[in-house]
């Protein structure tokens, strides 16, 4: 099976224990899988479809992100959003955000389980990943987009989200930063009562 890198290499037994699942993909109805691999919401779909055996590569489509190829009308009349990535089934459904996304796969592909296989299982995990999310996740990523429009940034990421935000809050970015270090310190403390290589308890999950 091709294997696209995530970051740095994947190696070949990886590979082999993802052992993607090309029928289940055509059992699943998608025609297009709209992505652009580069990019953190990609590598999360594309992490939890391999665990689970689901094989994207053969329905998926890279779309140029850095070009701003998602916000044309062509994807804004399938996905208003604009975001990546997203699916379009066989039946003229479209599925975005990526959360949405691992739902979707988790229900029509149950097993393995990946955001749990009991009731409680699935709210534990839920309760994490929103955890994480709203209190990591989201001031992380306004912390990259708000720096990008400020003077400490003087790269190649100068202004990137200029044309995709109407709003950016430059001086912003340094609280925005220091919000999502606190709670990872916030969670190393909870981690010590209940060691585990997981954040939602002993297993892998979403």
């Amino acid at each position: 099976h091709r294997v696209r890198k995530l970051g740095s290499s994947v190696s070949l037994e990886t590979a082999f224990r993802w052992n993607l699942d090309r029928d289940a993909m055509a059992d699943l109805k998608i025609k297009t899988y709209y992505t652009f691999a580069k990019f953190p919401n990609p590598m999360i779909v594309e992490i939890f479809a391999r665990e689970k055996g689901i094989d994207l590569f053969a329905n998926e489509k890279q779309v140029d992100a850095p070009g701003l190829e998602n916000r044309n009308a062509e994807h804004l009349a399938r996905n208003p959003a604009g975001q990546l990535p997203y699916l379009e089934l066989e039946d003229g459904t479209v599925i975005a955000e990526t959360i949405s996304i691992c739902e979707w796969l988790e229900e029509v592909k149950p097993e393995p389980a990946f955001i749990g296989s009991t009731p409680e299982k699935r709210a534990v995990a839920r309760m994490w990943q929103r955890r994480m999310e709203e209190h990591f996740v989201y001031p992380t990523f306004y912390s990259v987009r708000f720096w990008t429009a400020s003077d400490d940034c003087t790269g190649p990421l100068k202004n990137f989200f200029a044309q995709r935000n109407k709003i950016l809050i430059p001086g912003a970015w340094k609280e925005m930063q220091a919000w999502a270090l606190s709670r990872l310190e916030w969670l190393e403390e909870v981690k010590k009562g209940s060691p585990s290589d997981y954040i939602a308890g002993d297993e892998m999950t979403v």
